[in-house]
């Protein structure tokens, strides 16, 4: 009780409006309000639903599955990110205005169609670049089609029933060789000219999410805020994630050969860095590159080790990016952040795994990529609280496959693993 008072009034007092912004100095997080924190930074219910439908993320695959069960392809496109992670600064908010809330109906979708997500820098190989120019999936869309590749329905669908019942009577008037015709041999196809990055062999993946907080009596909690707030029509911006791997080597590296209760290490530098810099920082317009650490802490204790697990706890602190400075508040380029974590892993003896990776983290970000970036979301606090949760990624499924944004070929950042 004592240390979630002291984490009220020094978070009172860091992020007062007053506060010098000379002192880089951010209240370690309490472990009894770890669980809350985490609640608060995920996803909300019934926040993103379309998280909730099944989606490929290969055209071939897709469209086997479409003829298989005999269903029109629904297709969602984004441009520099997959539409199912973060992305563009417009995509992003066009998703949260269109594909959240009451306006995604997953069950519909997932019992009549086959769902495609895809990055428009990553649409795949000869055939699959013709069939997606073909039914116009590319850029910020949404289309629907069958596997053959006819258009289908209208624009400015949605992913609901109202909006996609006449698409699916239309699919079915059409005779069967039109619904599920042979497809060529990828054999025959003229290779990606960009490939899809695939997780290292035996890694581990985490998923982390980003959203903005605010003070509430005293406490980190959830801020509701807005795409283009001064509109009338504004809406709210939407949790945004990303994916972080680790090589087998870098996981294995986390596990105490010897672990003794209150045993301390250092995290390995490169995974410091590649967790900082961009999964820790503030990520909620999108599309935005990573951040050099400044200065970086993150250390495992152990606080348990008998012959089934291995339990760590997790501490760390960061400074990202640019000092704060308020004569670059307008300018481009001037992104900098802070960030607090907090976290637990978990270590299955007899699995020879890693079963839980959970962490939370509260910071502070300044700045602003590009002058476009301010009229996506405008915050009134400055410099801005805002959280991240991380979680261990267990399924296969290709939700679980999309690759982190910062190791897309478009990023301008440094490699993504540390060249050996």
């Amino acid at each position: 009780m004592l240390l979630r008072l002291l984490w009220a009034t020094l978070l009172l007092g860091v992020f007062a409006a007053g506060r010098s912004h000379g002192d880089d100095f951010i209240p370690k997080i309490p472990p009894d309000d770890f669980d809350r924190l985490v609640r608060a930074i995920k996803p909300q219910p019934g926040e993103s639903p379309w998280r909730e439908i099944p989606w490929f993320t290969n055209v071939t695959e897709a469209r086997r599955e479409a003829i298989r069960l005999d269903r029109p392809l629904v297709i969602f496109t984004a441009a520099d990110g997959s539409p199912l992670s973060r992305t563009l600064g417009a995509c992003t908010s066009n998703r949260a205005r269109w594909f959240t809330g009451d306006q995604v109906e997953p069950d519909y979708v997932a019992k009549n169609f086959v769902g495609l997500a895809l990055d428009t820098y990553f649409r795949g190989n000869s055939q699959e670049l013709d069939f997606c120019q073909k039914v116009h999936a590319g850029g910020n869309h949404l289309a629907v089609a069958t596997a053959g590749g006819g258009v289908l329905g209208k624009a400015g669908l949605r992913l609901r029933q109202r909006d996609l019942d006449g698409v699916l009577k239309e699919y079915r008037r059409l005779p069967r060789e039109q619904r599920t015709p042979p497809l060529h041999d990828p054999a025959g196809a003229q290779p990606a000219k960009r490939a899809v990055p695939q997780p290292p062999l035996n890694g581990l993946i985490v998923r982390g999410y980003c959203t903005f907080l605010r003070q509430d009596k005293g406490r980190a909690a959830r801020a509701a805020e807005y795409y283009y707030k001064e509109n009338p029509d504004r809406w709210k911006a939407e949790t945004q994630s990303d994916l972080l791997w680790l090589t087998e080597p870098e996981w294995k590296s986390l596990i105490p050969a010897e672990p003794k209760v209150g045993g301390q290490s250092d995290v390995a530098p490169a995974i410091q860095k590649r967790f900082y810099s961009t999964l820790a920082i503030e990520y909620m317009d999108g599309s935005v590159n990573s951040l050099p650490a400044r200065h970086k802490t993150m250390t495992l204790t152990v606080e348990r080790a008998d012959n089934n697990a291995i339990v760590q706890r997790l501490d760390g602190y960061a400074r990202l990016g640019k000092e704060r400075d308020d004569k670059l508040r307008s300018q481009a380029n001037s992104r900098g952040s802070e960030i607090r974590v907090l976290g637990y892993i978990h270590y299955d003896r007899a699995k020879q795994a890693i079963v839980r990776f959970d962490v939370v983290g509260v910071g502070r970000a300044w700045g602003i990529k590009g002058d476009y970036f301010t009229r996506e979301i405008r915050l009134e606090q400055y410099p801005w609280m805002y959280g991240i949760a991380c979680e261990l990624v267990t399924g296969t499924s290709a939700q679980d496959r999309i690759p982190p944004y910062n190791l897309l070929h478009y990023n301008s950042t440094p490699p993504y693993f540390d060249k050996k």
